[in-house]
């Protein structure tokens, strides 16, 4: 088995399921990404990349084992999906998620990012494609 193909399961706190649900599924409507950054991520295309948010955010559970490569994937496209407001739901945030706490959000977000710091792969190092 691969690095990127290893199952790792994080424990995620009522919070950061919200919250990573609530991002994954902003890919569904409010995030429309250009055909060259679903290549980026991995994907063939938009639809294949829809089918898998909806998958990763059916699958996020208080113990969810994902492998390297889909939590990489899941934290990049929530990091996206929140904060860029080219590409994300970035100011409407609030409106699309009805989570009104940007602070709050944001923390959590922050949170997520320090554990799966062990467990994503690294893009300079690693590949999320193949």
């Amino acid at each position: 088995m691969t690095l990127q193909n290893e199952i790792v399961p994080v424990e995620l706190t009522d919070p950061q399921r919200v919250l990573l649900r609530a991002r994954l599924d902003v890919w569904h409507g409010a995030a429309t990404p250009s055909m060259d950054q679903v290549r980026a991520f991995g994907y063939h295309s938009q639809e294949s990349l829809r089918e898998a948010c909806a998958q990763f955010a059916e699958a996020i559970q208080p113990q969810t084992s994902l492998s390297r490569r889909a939590w990489t994937q899941v934290l990049f496209l929530a990091e996206l999906g929140f904060v860029s407001d080219v590409q994300g739901a970035g100011f409407e945030w609030r409106i699309i998620t009805g989570m009104y706490d940007e602070a709050q959000s944001l923390s959590v977000l922050r949170g997520l990012q320090r554990k799966l710091i062990g467990v994503r792969l690294n893009p300079m190092i690693d590949t999320l494609t193949g």
